[in-house]
């Protein structure tokens, strides 16, 4: 569209097949423009010139009139249509002149004709959709082992409900699973509020070991499989539910914000070429990644653009079957994880159920529970919220 628009704004004027008395076309690119202003002059040119043509026909008509008024030979009848002649030419003028002057009155802009001028805005692209779709293992590079596996999820106020797989599964893994899983689950789910659902079906899922993907394709094909927003993302071609199905915000920090979030890892480039920061303003590990953010966040806060109480006001408003995203510093190209929330931990730790890397069994990627630290108690080892949703 770009290239039309500077194609258009520099090419010539056009050259007039009958010339227009007054009437001079020009081609101009202003700065920051796309100016286009041949096509005002010719609009202003055509009734400036219709101005006069209508001056012309009406001195026409009078010179008529006066012709016939002089031979009437005191013809009343000729004579009538005489002065009929001349009285219109006149009201033809006064009109033509008079709705000008009228305009010009009330605003000389009424009468001008501008050209064609777009103003070129230059846009940057940022992808925020990344955290739904990367291949990366956004939850192996954690702040703390319980959160990748190791000695597993610390105990809190959220006890899992299934210690195995409550329905009998022939496919685990991808969009054949979650269809499957969806048949299935009638008979084990019921809860009737989304919130419940939420919950149990992350029980589920983290029991079955099912592998749904990424982080952010775990958590929205359970939010959609509990009925939060809409669910075609499960019949979709790819099955992808990454982001849909997040209900109602609950906080987030700014566009602008979350912008500083990107590229950190120097990994980045794996995935994502040419997306890493700089050498040498890049970071090699999740942990130097995360007190990047974190600082940021923090200088945020005293600056006054996130709330006084932040991190632990946002963890506070927390329910069990919230959707919520942190920043862990992967390989990501956002460099956040998407998880469920199932209830608190000591030591400022949330309990989660996470798609999105490491896990039981071969695959990769596979619904597990684990533990992040989001709370100021946690000091160095704090992640930092993001964002999150409530499906209610």
């Amino acid at each position: 569209m770009n290239e039309t628009l500077t194609k258009l704004a520099q090419a010539e004027a056009p050259r007039l097949e009958i010339p227009i008395p007054g009437v001079t076309l020009t081609s101009i690119t202003e700065p920051g423009n796309y100016s286009v202003p041949w096509i005002g002059q010719y609009v202003s040119g055509v009734y400036t010139f219709m101005i006069s043509i209508i001056g012309v026909v009406a001195a026409v008509m009078m010179i008529i009139g006066g012709f016939q008024y002089l031979t009437s030979a005191g013809d009343a009848g000729k004579i009538g249509k005489a002065r009929k002649r001349i009285v219109d030419a006149l009201i033809g003028v006064v009109l033509a002149l008079g709705s000008y002057v009228t305009l010009y009155t009330i605003n000389p802009a009424l009468v001008e004709f501008n050209g064609l001028r777009l103003l070129s805005i230059e846009t940057e692209v940022a992808d925020y959709e990344t955290l739904g779709t990367t291949n990366v293992e956004t939850a192996q590079d954690g702040d703390s082992a319980e959160s990748v596996g190791g000695s597993g999820p610390v105990p809190g106020s959220y006890t899992a409900r299934y210690s195995n797989c409550p329905i009998q599964l022939f496919a685990t893994t991808g969009k054949a699973s979650k269809t499957e899983f969806q048949s299935k689950m009638a008979g084990v789910v019921t809860a009737t509020n989304p919130r419940d659902r939420v919950i149990q079906i992350a029980d589920i899922a983290d029991a079955c070991n099912v592998n749904w993907g990424s982080c952010g394709n775990t958590a929205g094909t359970i939010t959609a499989l509990a009925g939060v927003g809409t669910v075609s993302c499960l019949n979709s071609k790819d099955g992808n539910c990454n982001d849909l199905g997040k209900g109602r915000s609950i906080f987030s920090v700014s566009r602008t914000q979350r912008k500083f979030l990107f590229g950190w890892r120097c990994g980045v480039n794996k995935e994502y070429p040419g997306k890493a920061r700089p050498v040498g303003e890049c970071v090699d590990t999740a942990s130097a990644a995360v007190a990047k953010v974190r600082d940021y966040l923090n200088s945020e806060k005293t600056a006054g653009r996130l709330p006084s109480n932040w991190p632990d006001g946002w963890a506070n408003s927390l329910r069990p079957g919230d959707r919520v995203v942190i920043y862990n510093g992967n390989e990501d190209l956002v460099g956040a994880h998407a998880v469920i929330f199932m209830g608190w931990a000591s030591g400022g730790k949330m309990q989660v159920v996470q798609g999105g890397g490491g896990g039981r069994g071969d695959e990769k990627s596979r619904a597990r529970s684990g533990t992040w630290c989001v709370k100021s108690e946690c000091g160095s080892r704090l992640i930092p919220l993001i964002s999150a949703w409530s499906p209610d």
